[in-house]
């Protein structure tokens, strides 16, 4: 009896994720906005809300963080923690399993909206995993396409990620002075202030080229 119940229990679920992968791809539907509340909050749960995330594996524009810490005063010997440029959201070496990865892709572009969202959100963050530090310089890094036409994958290649392109913007630096934590940020008219990273698809290579000089 109890492995008759634990068969049709697990069938459920099966279907009930089988409903969420059909019916999300098309939430906005008049089906979908009947009977989707419970499918959406477990797709939200388990990051599979948005129907792009059933056929693309990461973000279209990768937007991510690299920083460098301030340890020493002026004119001591850099630490080895200065030494280093870390990266944030760090990218798991699990290939299979990325949901949390992606999920601090995500909040990556929110946090970079503006210098104030960075300065709330990301920096408080690093300034307690990185106790030590006394200021933090940090800089996006955006990873985009090419091209339809400059995009021919070579035969060695596996996916059109391998051509991606990397830019940076200026670097900001912050205080983790808890009682400071004001930034030092671009004047309002540099390339770096300009742009919405709400949507970076809109960003052009000549523009990250002119903030990159």
């Amino acid at each position: 009896m109890p492995k008759d119940w634990l068969k049709k229990i697990a069938s459920l679920l099966i279907l009930f994720h089988l409903g969420t992968i059909i019916l999300m791809p098309n939430f906005v539907s008049t089906y979908g906005r009947i009977v989707g509340q419970p499918f959406l909050v477990y797709a939200s749960t388990f990051g599979i809300a948005m129907p792009w995330m059933f056929f693309s594996p990461d973000p279209s524009v990768i937007l991510y963080f690299e920083y460098e810490l301030e340890v020493s005063d002026y004119g001591e010997p850099l630490t080895e923690s200065e030494q280093k440029t870390y990266q944030w959201p760090v990218e798991p070496p699990d290939r299979f399993y990325r949901l949390d990865y992606l999920r601090s892709i995500y909040h990556s572009r929110s946090s970079t909206s503006s210098p104030e969202r960075l300065e709330k959100l990301l920096i408080p963050f690093l300034c307690k995993k990185h106790p030590e530090a006394k200021r933090i310089s940090v800089r996006s890094v955006i990873k985009t396409h090419p091209l339809l036409e400059q995009a021919e994958i070579e035969p060695t290649s596996e996916t059109v990620k391998f051509l991606r392109t990397r830019k940076e913007l200026p670097a900001t630096a912050f205080s983790c002075n808890p009682e400071s934590f004001q930034p030092h940020v671009e004047p309002e008219d540099s390339p770096a202030r300009a742009f919405d990273l709400d949507n970076m698809d809109s960003i052009s290579e000549d523009d990250l080229e002119q903030s990159a000089e």
